[in-house]
């Protein structure tokens, strides 16, 4: 329709009643507005235009959030890809504090003390592990020999079992 028309149509919400003289300037205006002789050809207000252009502002949002994330936040574009937009965050059911999320939100992003993190922001001068590996998150969890619970299958197994009967 924007096209149709040769127009760029912006909704834009601005409290009324605010005491703001700009404001109060645009209330002056609209209603000169409304007795103005029709020269719209769009019938409808906001509520009509809305569903119109929704999928149309979404998409071009996830399309302007991935290239911007070629750039910055490359790790939480590459856990999200945009995808969470408009949907409860993962932690919604959950009733925990507040320092949980946050620990569980820099895991996720691999933004906590591995040697990877540590590198990205200068603390470290190499992003390897101590055993010579890459030093991202999934290493030092899961590939680290250095890791007890990785290097010792006997105890990993035992507290498997333990879990179970639990």
């Amino acid at each position: 329709m924007q096209k149709k028309l040769g127009r760029r149509i912006a909704c834009l919400w601005i409290p009324s009643h605010s005491y703001s003289h700009a404001n109060d300037i645009v209330d002056i205006l609209a209603n000169k507005g409304r007795y103005l002789p029709d020269v719209s050809q769009v019938k409808g207000g906001p509520q009509e235009l809305w569903p119109a252009h929704k999928k149309e502002i979404w998409r071009d949002w996830r399309s302007a959030f991935l290239r911007i994330g070629e750039s910055k936040g490359k790790t939480y574009v590459a856990i999200t890809r945009g995808r969470h937009v408009g949907s409860p965050p993962w932690f919604h059911m959950n009733d925990w504090p507040r320092f949980k999320i946050t620990q569980m939100n820099r895991l996720r992003s691999g933004h906590c003390l591995v040697p990877v993190h540590m590198h990205s922001i200068g603390i470290r001068d190499t992003p390897l592990c101590e055993c010579g590996l890459e030093g991202d998150i999934q290493h030092v969890f899961f590939g680290c020999s250095n890791n007890t619970y990785n290097s010792n299958e006997e105890e990993l197994d035992r507290r498997r079992r333990r879990r179970r009967k639990l």
